[in-house]
């Protein structure tokens, strides 16, 4: 069986050059991130990501080999199993949105260190005008990464619900894991206060996570290793910020926060969406109409937290205001809230969300973006 294996393997096609796609050759910290042979104990989300990708090319190649051997009619035949990563959000989606100019694109940081050096800095990170490498196999775990955070939370998540998420990415940063802005940092751009919501122990947004990746060992399994390791904090209270950018477990980190969010916000903290449409008098359904309320409010809270989305609705509605409202018409309550908040903070970020999304991709979901030229575009966020 192993001179079989062997002789399969043998006619297998060779892999191409992976080239930047975005970014500058000269700036390949990442890419060397990426390829490093061996994997240190704090790039967990990498190493779940090479063996997702391991088993997932054996088995395209031995099924390759098995339709290109010379000896096929002498060879056993047997069934390969199957290893996908669902994808909720294609990979075009993602390598399309590569190419947009985000909102936060004047930050671009370089992150050589690990984990365990973010507490002693060593010169390992700095700020760069030129936009870094990213290469087609970059971008392969980059779609994977989000997939996998989709799939923790599927039973939360529905079509629109993958889809709003990929739209604030789309809009923040591009998928330029790279980036830090003010106060966001990352792929998702989490803010500092929501990292510790959300990963550091004694908060109750840590609390929901923490039950719901234990209730979920399976769909959250490519996190839950990250996960059991609390996030680091200087002594200056300020978190180092490589831990949500590096391509180990930095990647993974941000997803995850930046996921997990959306769905405390939206469903369980202790001033969700949810709880400000039942405030007023809207109940709890499964109604397109709901579903889109909620998503509305979750999102406001994305952008500006709880507190400022409640007192918008509080200043401009009265407890159970559209309730007979919409027990009359779903329809025409969904358009009285976004009318009566169509003036806020918040409500401008929604309408930025949907309009840049509208310039990424058309109706059946395909690029409306150019393909950057010769395949490297050294200076696309200057």
């Amino acid at each position: 069986m192993t001179l079989i294996l062997f002789l399969l393997l043998s006619f297998a096609p060779a892999q191409q050059t992976d080239l930047c796609i975005i970014g500058s050759p000269l700036q390949n910290q990442y890419v060397a991130q990426f390829n490093k042979p061996v994997l240190t104990e704090d790039e967990t989300f990498l190493r779940k990501f090479r063996e997702f990708q391991a088993k997932q090319s054996l088995i395209e190649t031995v099924g390759d080999a098995l339709e290109a051997n010379p000896f096929r009619g002498l060879t056993p035949k047997f069934r390969l199993p199957s290893v996908k990563n669902k994808q909720h959000i294609s990979k075009n989606l993602i390598e399309c949105s590569l190419r947009r100019v985000p909102i936060i694109s004047t930050t671009k940081k370089i992150c050589e260190n690990t984990d365990s050096d973010l507490l002693e800095p060593k010169n390992l990170e700095f700020y760069t005008e030129e936009t870094p490498c990213v290469t087609q196999s970059m971008v392969d775990y980059i779609h994977w990464g989000f997939n996998e955070a989709l799939r923790c939370f599927s039973n939360d998540l529905d079509e629109v619900g993958r889809l709003i998420i990929y739209k604030k990415i789309n809009l923040e940063s591009s998928f330029g894991f790279f980036f830090q802005s003010i106060n966001g940092t990352g792929v998702a751009q989490v803010i500092p206060k929501d990292i510790q919501e959300m990963l550091k122990e004694g908060y109750l947004g840590h609390k929901f996570l923490k039950t719901h990746i234990e209730k979920n060992p399976t769909k959250c399994d490519s996190f839950s290793d990250l996960f059991k390791k609390d996030i680091l904090i200087n002594s200056d209270q300020k978190i180092p910020q490589c831990q949500f950018i590096s391509m180990g477990d930095g990647i993974g980190r941000s997803y995850l926060a930046g996921v997990a969010l959306y769905i405390y916000y939206r469903s369980y903290h202790p001033a969700s969406a949810e709880k400000i449409l039942s405030y007023l008098g809207i109940p709890k359904s499964n109604s397109v109409q709901y579903r889109n309320m909620r998503s509305l409010l979750a999102l406001g809270m994305y952008n500006k937290g709880p507190g400022t989305v409640w007192d918008s609705v509080k200043f401009h509605f009265q407890e159970n205001e559209l309730l007979r409202k919409y027990k009359k018409s779903p329809q025409h309550a969904y358009n009285k809230l976004r009318q009566k908040i169509s003036n806020t903070s918040f409500y401008v970020y929604i309408t930025e969300l949907e309009n840049i999304y509208d310039k990424t991709v058309d109706r059946k979901g395909r690029c409306l973006l150019p393909q950057p030229q010769q395949q490297v575009v050294k200076n696309q966020y200057k």
